[in-house]
């Protein structure tokens, strides 16, 4: 006698239990939608519960023939399915496929079926002749996962096409999985799919570790962006730059990174033209010093000469007074000629420390103008790259120079000072400052400011200016790498610890040394103020 869960009732009042497990069975399948389909081969004849014919937009209680059944089918899937349910008759197992099949409107669905087969005794032996199968409607399932396939497809594509590769390991994983591209990036096998990280580590340099480290600590620990720039040593001896971008999902890291070797051989050779133009400019800024000392400053002195000589000694009060003015004005431009001449060119790096470079400049300096400079230097600065000392006193030169020729003052003071990684230029004076600009008229810099601000935005830094009526503040704050012997032998957990504890005072020292310096220039609370500050990138007249 054939089953039948759509139709079968119990009457015996002994059997309940049945009945209320039948009771309930039939619920969760009138909940969850699921079909049901029976089919009696003896009688040819298929059959839809009404969840399934309402699934298919049939009516209610529709029954077919079983070959008529199978056209419900998609015709793309027809073939597989069948076969999956004829092997399982003769074996009489239960079979699960997963294929489409088609509405009555037409329309299509993605459906998951499983079924079994009941046999039958018969003269030629058992056989099954009976089947049932439950149909379960995944359209929704099928399309986001398709959905969520092309999106990876897409990725892919653009990974491929950026050269990316991905990685992802457990916060305090020893090893880290990576896709084919980021084992192409590593110099790694074909087919690597796992990396230990110990052994990445160690074709990284030492510095690169460090730095890493901490900035994997900020990320595990605070959530910070992870993006970090290494040197990696390849198999064949090369070196290749990697850039990598990394973030924190459930205790899991997530990242990609990519090859950046080219961009930093190219800002390598933009270095390297970039300090050849300046050696460039300091040996014409020298040819022109020397030529303007050594020719036109003597050729001034011998027009002065020949003007005493030629000076008639009975003279009118009004001639004598142009001859006064006259041999006055000259002397005054041979004077600033001399010092213009002297500020072109400094004294070289290459021959002394900076602090005594900077020291004999300003000697000088205040010779030649009559304007005293008091000097404070971090002796830590002679340990920074010749590029950069050369850029300092750059700075220094075009802020005295401002001093000479627009401030008026007579007192000056230069200081730099170190704190953390950033060093801090200040120059200050005691000139007109606001008073010397009209009432209502902006501050307009010069070239020599803009020069002085394409200086620091080159070394990545902060450039302001405070004008006051007591005089004008220049700051500038800039990110160096002192370079020590002593931090070159340092263990790397030992210069860890110390770098950090260099951050940690280092806002408390920021703080202190802005506060000395406002204590410098601090006007009374009655008096007007002007202050007109540079940033990065910000336009300069």
């Amino acid at each position: 006698m054939p089953l039948r869960l759509v139709d079968s009732t119990f009457s015996s009042e002994n059997d309940t239990s049945r009945t209320r497990e039948l009771i309930l069975l039939r619920l969760a399948i009138r909940l969850a939608g699921i079909g049901i389909v029976e089919s009696d081969l003896t009688q040819k004849r298929t059959r839809f519960s009404p969840e399934l014919c309402d699934l298919l937009r049939l009516p209610r209680g529709t029954e077919v023939p079983y070959e008529k059944a199978w056209e419900f089918v998609h015709e793309g899937d027809r073939a597989r399915l069948r076969a999956i349910v004829d092997a399982a008759a003769k074996a009489a197992e239960q079979w699960s496929a997963m294929g489409r099949m088609v509405r009555a409107d037409g329309s299509r669905l993605w459906t998951s079926m499983c079924g079994t087969w009941i046999s039958s005794g018969t003269l030629m032996g058992w056989k099954a002749t009976y089947a049932i199968a439950v149909v379960v409607d995944v359209t929704h399932i099928r399309e986001k996962d398709e959905a969520l396939r092309e999106s990876e497809y897409r990725l892919r594509l653009a990974l491929e096409a950026a050269q990316m590769g991905t990685f992802e390991a457990d916060i305090n994983g020893a090893e880290a999985i990576i896709d084919a591209q980021e084992a192409r990036l590593l110099g790694l096998p074909d087919g690597t799919r796992t990396v230990s990280r110990e052994e990445l580590r160690k074709r990284v340099p030492l510095s690169d570790v460090v730095a890493s480290d901490l900035k994997e600590e900020r990320l595990t620990q605070l959530r910070e962006a992870y993006h970090h720039e290494f040197r990696l040593s390849m198999p064949d001896g090369s070196e290749r730059w990697i850039s990598a971008r990394a973030d924190v999902r459930r205790s899991r890291i997530f990242g990609v990174s990519y090859d950046i070797t080219e961009r930093k051989h190219l800002e390598k050779r933009a270095r390297e033209l970039t300090e050849k133009l300046v050696r460039i400019q300091e040996e014409e800024r020298q040819k022109i010093s020397q030529e303007l000392h050594d020719s036109t400053a003597q050729h001034l002195a011998a027009v002065s000469l020949l003007l005493m000589n030629l000076r008639p000694r009975k003279l009118s009060q009004e001639r004598r007074r142009a001859w006064d003015d006259c041999e006055a004005s000259l002397q005054e431009a041979l004077k600033e000629l001399r010092s213009f001449s002297y500020l072109m060119h400094p004294p070289a790096l290459e021959q002394n420390s900076f602090g005594s470079t900077v020291r004999h400049y300003i000697d000088g300096f205040c010779n030649r103008t009559g304007i005293r400079v008091d000097l404070r230097v971090n002796q830590r600065v002679d340990k920074l790259p010749t590029d950069a000392l050369r850029m300092l006193l750059r700075l220094i030169q075009e802020g005295l120079s401002n001093i000479y020729r627009h401030s008026g003052a007579i007192h000056a003071l230069i200081h730099l000072r170190q704190v953390g990684n950033q060093l801090h230029v200040v120059i200050k004076d005691n000139g007109r400052g606001s008073e010397g600009i009209e009432k209502g008229a902006s501050f307009r810099p010069g070239r020599g400011i803009a020069g002085m601000v394409a200086r620091v935005k080159h070394y990545e830094g902060r450039f302001c200016i405070n004008v006051s009526p007591r005089g004008t503040t220049v700051h500038a704050s800039i990110p160096m790498k002192f370079e020590s012997p002593s931090d070159e032998l340092m263990p790397p957990i030992v210069q860890a610890e110390e770098n950090a504890a260099r951050e940690k005072c280092a806002t408390e020292e920021i703080r202190h040394l802005l506060s000395n310096i406002e204590c410098e220039i601090r006007l009374s609370r009655r008096q007007k103020r002007l202050t007109y500050r540079c940033t990065n990138g910000a336009a300069v007249s």
